[in-house]
C-alpha cells in the first residue's frame, strides 16, 4: 500500500508541477472571436486614448495615430502578480509597423513596448521602420537596423539587471534595465507594468497587432491548458495502472 501511495504521489506531483510552470497570460490573440477584436475587449488590457484610432478584422488590432502626432493611444495592464526581475520573465507579441512618423525627435516612436518589474526596474523599446531601440535616462541607446515592416514575433526577456529581445527567435538587443522608482514616466507610473502603442504626444504611427503574451513563474495560477496533452494522459494512465497491478502484487504475495 504505501509503494502504490508513493508512486501515485510522484505521478502526481509531476502533473501538476508542469502546469504550474505553464504560467503564461495571453493578453491579446487577433484569432479568437472571428478576429474582430480589439485588445481591450478581450478583458485584460486597458486603452488609452480615442478608440475612433482602432480597429480589429482579419485576426489583427490596427491602431493609427499618424493623423496627427499629438493623438495617442496605448493598451496596458498592471498586473496582480508580481513581475519579478531576479526570477525573470518574457513579453511575447506580433506586431507589424505600416508607418511610423517622429519627424525631427530622436528619442521617441509611435509604437513602443514599456515593462516594469515589481520594483520598477524596467525598459522602453522603441520601433521605427527601420530601426529599433531602447531609451534609457530619456536618451537613444543601444540600437539595431532592422525591417519592421513585415509581422515580427518579437520577444523581450527580463532577467536580473538586463533585457534581451528577440525578433523571430534572433538576440537583437540588449541592455541593462532602468530605475524609474517614484518617476512619471510618461504615464507609466506603475510597477509590475505593461503597455504597448503610442503614448509620446510627439510620434505617429500605424501599427497592427495579432498576438500578445507575458510568462512568468509568478502566474502559477494562471494555466494555459488546463487539460492535461495527451502524452500526459497517457503517462499518468500508465503509472496509475503499474501503481495498482503493483499494489495487488504485494497483497497477494504477503
Amino acid at each position: 500500500m504505501k509503494n502504490f501511495i508513493f508512486t501515485l504521489f510522484i505521478i502526481l506531483s509531476l502533473y501538476f508541477t508542469q502546469n504550474i510552470c505553464a504560467s503564461v497570460i495571453v493578453l491579446y490573440d487577433g484569432s479568437l472571436n472571428g478576429g474582430n477584436q480589439t485588445p481591450e475587449e478581450q478583458g485584460w488590457l486597458s486603452l488609452s486614448g480615442n478608440p475612433a484610432y482602432a480597429s480589429a478584422s482579419g485576426g489583427m488590432t490596427n491602431y493609427n495615430t499618424l493623423h496627427d502626432n499629438a493623438i495617442q493611444l496605448r493598451y496596458h495592464i498592471e498586473l496582480d502578480n508580481p513581475l519579478d526581475r531576479d526570477i525573470g520573465y518574457s513579453l511575447r507579441f506580433t506586431a507589424r509597423v505600416n508607418q511610423e512618423n517622429h519627424g525631427t525627435i530622436t528619442v521617441r516612436a509611435g509604437f513602443f513596448v514599456v515593462l516594469k518589474s515589481s520594483d520598477e526596474y524596467g525598459i522602453m523599446i522603441c520601433f521605427w521602420e527601420n530601426e529599433i531601440f531602447a531609451v534609457r535616462n530619456n536618451l537613444h541607446q543601444e540600437s539595431f537596423s532592422y525591417n519592421t515592416q513585415d509581422f515580427v514575433n518579437y520577444e523581450v526577456i527580463i532577467s536580473s539587471d538586463s533585457y534581451v529581445l528577440k525578433a523571430n527567435n534572433n538576440p537583437i538587443l540588449s541592455g541593462a534595465l532602468s530605475d524609474y522608482e517614484g518617476t512619471n514616466w510618461y504615464g507609466h507610473d506603475y510597477p509590475n507594468y505593461f503597455s504597448i502603442g503610442d503614448s509620446t504626444g510627439v510620434a505617429g504611427a500605424s501599427v497592427d497587432l495579432t498576438y500578445i503574451e507575458i510568462e512568468s513563474p509568478t502566474f502559477p495560477e494562471y494555466i494555459e491548458n488546463p487539460v492535461p496533452e495527451p502524452a500526459t494522459v497517457f503517462i499518468l494512465g500508465t503509472g496509475l495502472i503499474c501503481g495498482i497491478k503493483r499494489f495487488k502484487f504485494f497483497r497477494k504475495n504477503r
